[in-house]
């Protein structure tokens, strides 16, 4: 978490629930799964052997039914903070502010620098581009979408607000 929330910087309690993800995750393989996937919040580890699409909730922001396809991979995080969306503290404004990573515990670190910095999506991006390890982003603020990065393929996704983390 230190290593993560340093190269975000933001504080360690910034990847708490991805860490968790990810230990959840490796316990799962370690046991011999091939397909493994915990959700902890909106902070998300996985390893498949098949396509999985992960749904992108913005609460009020008009981008709704969307989602990552992302092709079978052995270890992954996406995370996303928000500023609308759930509990947690943002000092910025994005409704979603997602990132993928080579784990779940640097996702989230960098899921909630992006989200502090989302007033200036300029700056965000170049805040994050820096981090090793980080593959992509996607920022959603009001009717806005941008993105950075490599990212999987955006797809049309049912996504249930009863399933989403509530303040």
């Amino acid at each position: 978490m230190l290593g993560a929330s340093s190269a975000a910087k933001v504080g360690p309690m910034a990847a708490v629930a991805g860490v968790i993800a990810d230990l959840a995750v490796e316990a799962m393989v370690d046991a011999g799964a091939s397909y493994a996937i915990v959700d902890n919040g909106g902070d998300i580890a996985f390893t498949s052997d098949r396509d999985v699409i992960i749904g992108i909730y913005g609460g009020v922001s008009p981008f709704k039914d969307v989602g990552f396809k992302i092709e079978p991979t052995r270890f992954l995080g996406v995370c996303t903070s928000s500023a609308t969306v759930g509990p947690s503290i943002s000092f910025g404004t994005a409704d979603v502010a997602c990132v993928i990573a080579e784990t779940a515990c640097l996702a989230d670190a960098a899921a909630s620098a992006l989200g502090n910095l989302s007033n200036d999506p300029e700056a965000a991006f170049s805040a994050i581009k820096a981090i090793s390890g980080v593959v992509g982003s996607l920022l959603i603020v009001g009717d806005k979408l941008a993105t950075w990065g490599k990212l999987p393929t955006l797809v049309r996704a049912s996504v249930d607000a009863t399933c989403v983390t509530h303040a």
